[in-house]
């Protein structure tokens, strides 16, 4: 690969990089359960039992929309095979 093809490629994954949108927020436990419809406690118990994926951050935790939703529907679907 030449040093203008290196190049080309650099740029093309950098502006395919700036059209994609920023990462949501990270979200509380709080704002967690306020999405679900569920208490706070109900949402801990859910991440204690694996059943919620998270991050953590220090002691808290922390949770990315995306992530939770994929886990649900994965859920969702054992429940019913």
């Amino acid at each position: 690969m030449t040093r203008v093809e290196s190049a080309t490629a650099v740029c093309t994954c950098y502006e395919m990089a700036m059209q994609t949108a920023p990462p949501e927020k990270l979200l509380t436990v709080a704002e967690l359960a306020k999405r679900l419809d569920v208490g706070q406690a109900k949402a801990r118990a859910m991440v204690l039992s694996g059943d919620l994926p998270c991050l953590r951050v220090g002691n808290s935790v922390r949770f990315e929309w995306d992530e939770v939703v994929i886990a649900l529907r994965v859920a969702r679907t054992e429940e019913v095979a």
